[in-house]
C-alpha cells in the first residue's frame, strides 16, 4: 500500500525541524556536560589543596560542599519559579546570575 504524498511532506518537514533543532541544541548542551564536568574536578582539585593548607577533614570539606550545593538548588528552584511566572528569558537570567552568585 501506498503512502500519501502529503504524508511523505510531513515527514519531511518533521525531519528539517528536528534536524534543525538537533543541530542548536547539542553544541549548547555539551558545552554545558563540559562546563559541568569542569566544575566537578574544579571541586576536586580544590579538596585536594584545602585539606593539606587548611587541614580541613573528610568531614568538613563534605559539609562545605554540601552547603554550597544547597545554595546553588536554591538558587536554581528561584529562577524556575521565576521563568515560570515571568517568562523564560528572564528565568534563565537569573538563573546564570544566581548560578555566579554562588560560585563568589
Amino acid at each position: 500500500m501506498a503512502r500519501p504524498d502529503f504524508l511523505d511532506s510531513t515527514l519531511s518537514a518533521e525531519n528539517k525541524l528536528y534536524n534543525k533543532a538537533a543541530w542548536r541544541l547539542i553544541p549548547v548542551l555539551f558545552i554545558c556536560y563540559v562546563a559541568a564536568y569542569l566544575d566537578r574536578v574544579n571541586v576536586g582539585f580544590a579538596e585536594l589543596q584545602m585539606k593539606t593548607d587548611l587541614k580541613f577533614s573528610d568531614t568538613v570539606y563534605g559539609l562545605g560542599a554540601g552547603i554550597f550545593f544547597i545554595g546553588y538548588f536554591f538558587s536554581k528552584c528561584r529562577a524556575i519559579f521565576f521563568s515560570k511566572k515571568s517568562g523564560l528569558g528572564y528565568g534563565l537570567r537569573e538563573s546564570w546570575l544566581a548560578g555566579a552568585l554562588s560560585l563568589v
